[in-house]
């Protein structure tokens, strides 16, 4: 008789590196968030001190949160692909055929595969 047993394989095997329990990404979009809403609040909107902090910290917390949400239903390689398709990314090619630097074949951009 064959014994085998089924194991689930952890799917965070290839999480980005964490800081505690947060995951590095989602650390800088917390601190860059802070302090763009921080400046902006200064800066244009002209706050007072505790309406600043508050609007600080609700504006993190719903750009933490999208940015999670979102992170989590995309697949990997989105962004990327995104920006590719519409040409605010070329990555640059590294083969022998002495094809140009730039090069990367066309077709199946409109369309985005895992």
């Amino acid at each position: 008789m064959n014994n085998t047993k089924a194991i689930a394989f952890p799917n965070t095997i290839n999480r980005p590196r964490l800081i505690g329990p947060i995951e590095i990404d989602t650390l800088i979009t917390i601190f860059m968030a802070f302090f763009i809403s921080f400046a902006l609040g200064i800066l244009i909107l002209g706050f007072q001190a505790i309406v600043l902090v508050l609007f600080s910290i609700i504006t993190t917390v719903a750009t933490t949160f999208l940015y999670s949400f979102y992170k989590k239903n995309a697949k990997k390689g989105f962004l990327f692909h995104w920006l590719y398709v519409n040409n605010l990314f070329l990555p640059k090619y590294k083969g022998i055929e002495g094809l140009p630097s730039n090069f990367l074949p066309k077709g199946y951009e409109c369309e985005f595969r895992d």
